[in-house]
């Protein structure tokens, strides 16, 4: 049952046609684990939080560098040197205190016995690599995986859901690693990651996902939306 506080918190969603509050308790019960709580993860962890998904845990080993802040909205001037997962549990507790949130410091290796038995995976990572640890992750333990990322004016978004979709590797398994430090306007990862949270509410509550087979390419310097088929590629040595 929701509570009389949940009902008042939730009410302007708990009255969208096709919500309700059977969505809600199912958003409740959810457990979700984020990685990185930089620029998209900062806008895909805010507005989970708001919806009332129950149960969140956090990733990300970093501290707040003054340079984050031109996208990274949860964080402040004063927050310069703090643990990004720490700082951010706070924020998302200020705005939410009936979800429980966990948060985890360590490196993205040493923590999949903490989220093996996360209902849904959201990478909101800058770098290929994890993003390609953690599909490797998702495909063995059998858990659907949000994607997203972006440089400059530009980003995709995509969902795998393993068994069903063409995974990470068959995308961009044979793409190099881009710079250390890539260009970026603040206002992009915040779409993106603001594009991450619907799908993973969608998910959640049982409604079809817009990026199942189907790549989102985002171009903001000339405000453009393209939705891509993938394919299954048949050598791809984790899904295939």
């Amino acid at each position: 049952m929701l509570s009389k506080k949940e009902l008042e918190r939730y009410k302007r969603q708990l009255i969208l046609e096709g919500f309700g509050e059977e969505s809600q308790k199912k958003l409740k019960s959810s457990k979700v684990a984020l990685f990185g709580l930089g620029g998209l993860g900062s806008a895909a962890s805010l507005y989970l939080a708001a919806a009332g998904v129950g149960n969140l845990l956090l990733f990300d080993p970093e501290k707040v560098e003054i340079s984050n802040l031109n996208r990274q909205v949860l964080y402040q001037t004063k927050d310069a040197g703090r643990e990004k997962a720490k700082l951010t549990r706070e924020r998302l507790l200020s705005l939410n205190s009936e979800i429980n949130i966990s948060a985890h410091a360590e490196r993205l290796q040493e923590t999949v016995d903490i989220w093996k038995e996360a209902h849904l995976l959201i990478d909101c990572l800058d770098n290929l690599e994890g993003r390609l640890f953690l599909n490797n992750k998702a495909t063995e333990l059998q858990k659907p995986l949000i994607s997203a990322a972006v440089e400059g004016w530009q980003g995709y978004l995509y969902t795998y859901i393993p068994q069903e979709t063409p995974c990470l590797n068959c995308i961009f398994g044979n793409k190099s690693r881009r710079a250390e430090v890539f260009p970026v306007i603040g206002v992009t990862p915040g779409l993106l990651g603001l594009l991450e949270a619907t799908e993973a509410i969608k998910y959640l509550i049982g409604k079809e996902v817009s990026t199942k087979e189907r790549i989102l390419l985002v171009n903001l310097e000339t405000l453009t939306f393209k939705m891509v088929k993938v394919k299954r590629n048949p050598q791809c040595e984790v899904c295939s």
